[in-house]
């Protein structure tokens, strides 16, 4: 009888521990996949030149208000990189694709988000997204829409998607706020709020990248 119980109470162990490895995992994915998203759309719509993304329709791409409201359908995040880069021949790696394109092409803050991509990558099918995303911009950083990269960057952005493909086990909708700031040494620094995995609440400390 004590074997048996001991025997139970090390599959219980067990079992929570892959869980847990599971759940970090599936977290882990998602959260890559809403830094990708968040920077290739701002990446996109911040310039003169804007290049069309997969799966992702923009509402008002010139705003009175820093507001940009926009929807994503079937997006596969594994295709942001050769759009914005404009990049047909398939897929590079960073030193490739800024070799290849004009360089009219990409601005300094596109080479960054680029950049993150490519560290960040997914295989095609990996992560899908469907939802909805608004951004807001700083009044500091307005002439970003325009292709004038003079200040620091940042802006927020409201999310509700919903996350499919093969790098996760299940739909996952993630709902919250993202806060993003150029800081002095050129990298990002994210303040994630509020957010919610399948209505399962998660705090994240600020980070870098």
């Amino acid at each position: 009888m004590r074997k048996m119980l001991l025997s139970l109470i090390s599959l219980v162990f067990c079992c929570s521990a892959v869980f847990a490895s599971l759940l970090s995992g599936e977290i882990e994915n998602s959260m890559r996949g809403v830094v990708n998203a968040v920077m290739a759309v701002s990446s996109a719509q911040l310039g003169s030149m804007k290049p069309s993304l997969q799966g992702v329709w923009v509402y008002d791409e010139v705003p009175e208000d820093g507001e940009i409201r926009v929807s994503f359908s079937r997006s596969d995040i594994s295709s942001y990189v050769s759009s914005l880069t404009f990049n047909t021949q398939g897929r590079q790696n960073w030193y490739e694709t800024l070799m290849a394109i004009s360089s009219y092409s990409l601005t300094p803050y596109r080479e960054k988000v680029v950049s993150i991509l490519n560290r960040y990558q997914f295989a095609p099918g990996e992560v899908i997204i469907d939802g909805t995303v608004l951004f807001s911009l700083s009044p500091e950083s307005y002439d970003f829409l325009y292709g004038n990269e003079g200040e620091r960057l940042s802006f927020s952005a409201k999310l509700s998607l919903i996350m499919s493909g093969s790098a996760l086990p299940s739909l996952i909708l993630v709902e919250g706020n993202v806060a993003v700031e150029e800081v002095q040494d050129g990298s990002f620094l994210f303040s994630i709020s509020d957010m919610t995995f399948n209505g399962e609440r998660m705090d994240f400390p600020p980070f870098s990248i």
